[in-house]
């Protein structure tokens, strides 16, 4: 099974966005699941430099 690492960085791929560090520490905090669960949940949608996030 990939770690939680590797996890988050294929959900950030498979979404289409490329995460910065601060998007993959996010992600590896939340778990894959959580991961997700944050992005279907927001107002607005991840930008480049990371200045929507909620």
């Amino acid at each position: 099974m990939a770690s939680v690492n590797e996890q988050v960085a294929h959900v950030w791929r498979r979404l289409g966005f490329g995460p910065n560090q601060a998007d993959m520490t996010t992600g590896i905090n939340l778990g894959p699941q959580g991961l997700i669960t944050n992005l279907l949940n927001r107002s607005s949608p991840p930008t480049a430099t990371g200045s929507s996030r909620t």
